[in-house]
């Protein structure tokens, strides 16, 4: 809900009186006066289409959502981030990520160093690396150990592209700190045949070490203390010298930029599991299609900016209507990781009720993100999304053509991404049986993928970037730190500390 005490604009005021002039209308009384509806409210960019027509929402709407994009600064805002100012003012350091697929300026420098430069090399290691990885044959099993965004992004990937995984080889995911988790990972690897990589910035992330100091400690029950362990080591980190002493090869070390945080990381050496998994021409694809949604999300007008729209009709759903959720539903089961994916770095990037000033937000910010992967999630939670007492708008995501075709297995999944759409605007009413009753006028929004490949998830997964940006940027939020993880970390090293002195 809008915080009046902080509403000064006028801009917000005029929202405010179009909202109220919209509650009267259904959704679908929007097509009924606009027969090209389907059309006019639908952007593409390549492969890649954003469908918004089922919103609550007019061409006034949009008018005074770019509006408001505009006297928020997020033009300026939007250069800021690209051009490598620190933006990210609490911990006083840009946020570069998309330097990482080559879209930032050429001439960039930070701390005395070309980042063009940087970023070329670690990719050029990476390939060597991962040509390298390729021809030996030597490893034939990838654990990846790292937590959060050093996790999350990495594994989504490869479990996305996993038709183009190399025959034969196997990449796990170790993250908790859990020992069952710990256990499962490593059940059946083959110690000679594993390779490890840690991944963590500071290098002593709690849990990553943790769990890699297990690791070390099982190699060497195997395969004996010695040095040949190294062999079985990677690390991606900024502090080097710190993966050196654990016992890693300076050769396999991978570097990790300050200015990329954990969450927008997948696109760095943090990524090195996707390339020697899938090989690094399909990493490059990946990072070719961020860059593709880099360019639009800067230079696209305001009108047909896919990533400036759909941040805005976020906030048009959080701000006006006060929705306080928002459901990720990738109809591919290859995308099945896409609402954990989106859930950090949405409310993670904006969850914030600080403004940059230092003072208390004058809106409310980040919705709650959940989901699953459709058609299951619609037999777990759409019961709530079609009559629950909460109105939650949902992203629909669907791919028009399946890695694998199936008889008619695709064209029913494909009628349940329509089916689920219109009943969540249309509703159903049914006077004699209220049970059956279907309100309907629930907003939902439906992005199209040609095919999943790298290039089409590298555009999705920086579309929902640049969408976060924007919202943090109009809600005047530092979008790229994240304090709010440290409490519980810091009273959870207390805790431990008693334990230990108990037991």
């Amino acid at each position: 809900m809008l915080n009046e005490a902080h509403d000064q604009n006028t801009i917000w005021d005029d929202l405010k009186s179009h909202h109220r002039a919209l509650q009267g209308v259904t959704i679908k009384s929007h097509f009924k006066s606009d027969m090209a509806r389907a059309s006019n409210f639908k952007l593409s960019l390549d492969e890649l289409s954003f469908d918004f027509s089922k919103n609550n929402l007019n061409e006034r709407t949009i008018e005074l959502l770019l509006r408001l994009a505009r006297e928020s600064g997020f033009e300026e805002k939007r250069e800021a981030l690209f051009n490598g100012a620190a933006i990210n003012t609490t911990e006083g350091r840009p946020a570069l990520h998309m330097a990482l697929r080559g879209s930032c300026p050429d001439h960039l420098d930070i701390d005395g160093q070309n980042v063009k430069t940087r970023v070329d090399e670690t990719l050029e290691k990476i390939r060597i690396f991962s040509e390298k990885f390729e021809t030996e044959g030597f490893f034939s099993h990838i654990v990846h150990i790292g937590i959060g965004g050093s996790d999350v992004g990495p594994q989504l990937v490869c479990k996305a592209l996993r038709h183009l995984g190399k025959k034969g080889r196997d990449v796990r995911f170790l993250s908790n700190v859990d020992p069952d988790h710990f256990h499962d990972v490593m059940e059946g690897l083959d110690p000679e045949k594993t390779l490890f990589i840690v991944a963590s910035k500071s290098f002593t992330t709690q849990e990553t070490l943790t769990n890699a100091r297990s690791v070390r400690n099982w190699l060497a029950q195997h395969l004996g203390d010695s040095p040949a362990l190294e062999r079985h080591f990677c690390a991606v980190t900024s502090k080097t010298e710190a993966a050196q002493e654990f016992g890693i090869a300076h050769n396999n070390i991978f570097d990790l930029p300050d200015w990329v945080g954990g969450r927008f990381s997948l696109w760095s050496a943090v990524g090195l599991p996707i390339a020697l998994y899938v090989g690094f021409d399909n990493f490059r694809a990946l990072l070719d299609g961020a860059k593709n949604m880099d360019t639009h999300f800067l230079n696209a007008s305001l009108e047909t900016n896919i990533p400036l729209v759909m941040a805005l009709i976020g906030i048009w759903h959080r701000n006006l209507w006060d929705f306080p959720a928002l459901c990720i539903l990738p109809y591919s089961e290859r995308l099945a990781l896409l609402p954990q994916y989106i859930q950090q770095l949405d409310m993670e990037s904006n969850g914030k009720s600080v403004n940059k000033d230092g003072k208390s937000v004058a809106h409310t910010t980040a919705p709650i993100v959940f989901g699953g992967s459709g058609t299951g999630a619609q037999h777990t939670f759409f019961q709530m999304l079609h009559q629950g007492t909460q109105v939650v708008p949902c992203d629909f995501i669907a791919v028009k053509n399946p890695v694998h075709p199936l008889g008619d297995h695709h064209e029913k999944l494909i009628s349940n991404v329509l089916g689920q759409t219109r009943a969540l605007m249309d509703g159903y009413t049914n006077e004699d049986q209220p049970h059956k009753n279907f309100e309907g006028n629930r907003p939902s929004n439906t992005l199209w993928l040609t095919q999943l490949t790298p290039y089409t998830l590298g555009m999705l997964l920086a579309l929902y970037e640049h969408k976060i940006f924007t919202q943090g940027a109009i809600w005047n939020i530092n979008s790229f730190d994240q304090y709010g993880v440290e409490l519980g970390k810091s009273l959870a090293r207390k805790a431990l500390e008693k334990i230990r002195a108990r037991s």
